[in-house]
């Protein structure tokens, strides 16, 4: 049953996938957004059913989003979704299909007026779009970042083939008669970056805007901006995320061992499958103590680190988001990234954009930008500033809900006019109504 509705708000229903709190980048995008608009509008969200940390429903008169908990139809019980990366990227697809056929009786049920897909956040895979006639916000949504073919052609092997291979997926998908209906189906196309925007224009007449899926809300700010300055003493360096061939460790390890100075260090927080060869890869460099490996951290231990540190470094060959620059921004800390990325975009000239060139030449630009840091501290602390200013006034999280609902009621505005030229066209002419008037006047006199 549809839940009691409040009067003075419209509803919404989010399609997404992944959603719960603290959990990573999609499913927190996800809560996140769902709890922002829940402010503004009865929110439903719409997802996995075994997705974990998914938040209970709200109690009467909270201003949370209700959940709708979804499995796909055809998956086999038996086979665990989760075994494998390939298994839970076809678990998705299953589900997204098995949500497109049950997706316009949920829209009537809810009382939805507007349909958004949030989660996951990637172009090229077709999201549920028959949404009974009520608009259909396609995104925030990226996936369109590639690294430059100077630098593949002269990337390592482990991380040149599994790009190709991406690529290759990409474009299968984009062939997709599933992802062509979900363009179709858009009255309004979100991309978080340049990149993913361009691809998605061919593939939807709809307007395509760039809007960043990231946010921090007051609390997290406030947090973040408590932080200490940048301590004195030799720079260190961060870098945060999982271990993985294309977020470009390699290259920031490569970097690191080329920079003069012998008191600076390079802390680096996360875990994954590439640890063991970058922790060799250090080792060959004969970092020893300069460089350390701390590995998964917890929210608090993470932000302790940020206060020991000065500068990130975020070297993905594509990176859709970028909320841990945000982070570090919020912090005062500054970022040197790699262009043709969602970083490149978000942090607005504050920190060091780094060249995607031929592999020797862009860990070259990363160590000059490290080196610039590590000599010029009244720099480093001007543009950890200069980034903090940056955050707080476009990536507040009531900031970015606004142009939501500017957006939301644009559509709304929009089709209800459209709906108001419909029915004044299917009235008969100004003057065969006179006319019919007059014909049933001389009826009523005779």
């Amino acid at each position: 049953m549809p839940r009691p509705r409040r009067a003075d708000r419209r509803r919404v229903l989010l399609v997404a996938f992944a959603y719960a709190p603290g959990a990573g980048s999609e499913p927190g995008l996800g809560y996140n957004m769902a709890t922002a608009l829940a402010r503004r509008y009865d929110v439903t969200v719409l997802t996995d059913q075994a997705w974990p940390g998914t938040p209970p429903d709200p109690g009467p008169g909270e201003d949370l989003p209700r959940v709708i908990r979804l499995a796909p139809a055809a998956w086999p019980r038996a086979v665990d979704p989760r075994a494998s990366q390939r298994r839970w990227e076809l678990y998705y697809y299953t589900w997204m299909r098995s949500l497109a056929r049950r997706l316009p009786a949920i829209v009537e049920s809810t009382g939805a007026e507007l349909v958004q897909h949030v989660t996951y956040g990637r172009y090229w895979m077709p999201s549920a779009a028959d949404t009974a006639g009520r608009p259909f916000v396609w995104g925030p949504v990226g996936g369109g970042e590639s690294a430059s073919p100077e630098l593949l052609r002269s990337s390592l092997a482990a991380v040149r083939y599994p790009e190709y291979f991406r690529i290759a997926v990409r474009a299968a998908f984009e062939r997709d008669p599933a992802l062509a209906r979900t363009g179709r189906a858009a009255d309004l196309a979100l991309a978080v970056t340049p990149e993913s925007a361009e691809r998605m224009r061919r593939l939807t007449g709809a307007p395509v805007e760039i809007y960043p899926a990231v946010s921090l809300d007051a609390a997290e700010l406030r947090t973040l901006g408590a932080l200490p300055a940048p301590p004195d003493g030799p720079v260190r360096f961060l870098a945060l995320g999982r271990l993985l061939f294309w977020k470009g460790f390699d290259m920031a390890i490569d970097a690191f061992a080329r920079v003069r100075d012998p008191r600076a260090s390079f802390w680096i927080i996360g875990d994954g499958p590439e640890r063991g060869l970058l922790e060799a890869r250090a080792a060959a460099h004969g970092l020893g103590e300069r460089i350390r490996f701390l590995g998964r951290l917890d929210r608090a231990e993470t932000l302790g680190r940020f206060a020991d540190g000065h500068v990130l470094v975020h070297p993905s060959l594509h990176d859709s988001g970028g909320m841990v620059c945000l982070e570090a921004m919020a912090a005062r800390r500054p970022v040197i990234w790699l262009e043709q990325n969602g970083p490149a975009f978000l942090c607005g000239g504050t920190g060091v954009t780094v060249p995607m060139v031929e592999r020797e030449r862009t860990v070259r630009g990363l160590t000059e930008a490290m080196e610039r840091f590590a000599d010029d501290r009244p720099w480093l602390r001007e543009r950890g500033e200069a980034a903090a200013r940056h955050v707080a006034a476009h990536y507040e999280v009531e900031t970015r809900t606004d142009r939501l609902v500017a957006w939301y009621e644009a559509l709304w505005e929009e089709r209800a006019g459209r709906s108001a030229r419909e029915r004044e066209a299917l009235r008969p002419p100004r003057a065969a109504r006179r006319a019919d008037r007059r014909v049933g006047s001389a009826g009523s006199e005779a």
